[in-house]
């Protein structure tokens, strides 16, 4: 019989809004693939329409140790619903993940095994981000601190491209950090709904103005509404990384 892997002691939190379906295959997936894999679970909903909120509420009834929290904020503020998710575990460790992002079967044991082997002395633990596109993958970018324990300190600030923080300073790294050769797996679009969402939504969200992201080029809010659909495209890829 195949050992159960368990992070212990460990809570996945996350924040989630409209993910019935996106890149990395959706909530459920993104519950399924994760949750059997930590001891507990708090995913934040920031105002779901599109059926995500009452979904999880059937996972929840699927994992025990899940809980389902509401955030109705901003759609800026991407750090306080973080922090706010952060705030409701009761667990020493903290793992956090996207709802585009995945980590596979392999990937956790491996993560189980390494953690194990440095006794989990650790403060955090960083990762590398694979970015997984419909017709390629690369190198990624962005916060790769994603296990670490509660009592660090750690909190996000920013809106759009949150800051990872340590106290009242920027966090870049420290020695009771280290790294795990294993990548988390951000799944996107094609490249070119890629920059477009960048430029038409991204871009004037994090200038913190509605007014920007309808007006930016005269583009309407349906064309928003669009590329939003076309962003959350189900991405083949998602089938090599199980």
């Amino acid at each position: 019989m195949e050992k159960k892997i368990i992070l212990p002691d460990t809570c996945f939190c996350a924040i989630v809004k409209d993910e019935i379906m996106n890149p990395a295959g959706g909530i459920v997936d993104f519950i399924n693939s994760t949750m059997p894999y930590c001891q507990a679970g708090a995913i934040v909903d920031t105002g779901s329409k599109d059926g995500t909120r009452e979904k999880l509420e059937e996972l929840a009834g699927k994992y025990k140790n899940l809980k389902i929290y509401d955030l109705n904020l901003n759609p800026f503020h991407y750090a306080d619903a973080k922090n706010f998710a952060i705030s409701k575990a009761d667990t020493k460790r903290i793992f956090i993940l996207d709802a585009d992002e995945r980590l596979t079967k392999k990937d956790f044991s491996q993560l189980y095994n390494s953690l194990k082997e440095d006794n989990w002395n650790h403060e955090g633990y960083k990762f590398n981000i694979l970015d997984v596109f419909n017709e390629k993958t690369d190198t990624g970018w962005g916060l790769s601190f994603r296990l670490f324990n509660k009592s660090s300190d750690i909190r996000y600030k920013g809106n759009v491209w949150e800051v990872f923080m340590k106290g009242l300073e920027p966090f870049v790294e420290a020695a009771d950090w280290i790294s795990v050769p294993i990548a988390v797996k951000h799944f996107r679009p094609n490249e070119r709904i890629c920059e477009l969402k960048k430029e038409f939504i991204y871009e004037p969200m994090d200038k913190g103005n509605l007014d920007n992201l309808f007006s930016k080029k005269n583009i309407e809010p349906e064309k928003i509404l669009q590329l939003s659909r076309l962003w959350k495209e189900f991405n083949p890829q998602r089938e090599n990384y199980r």
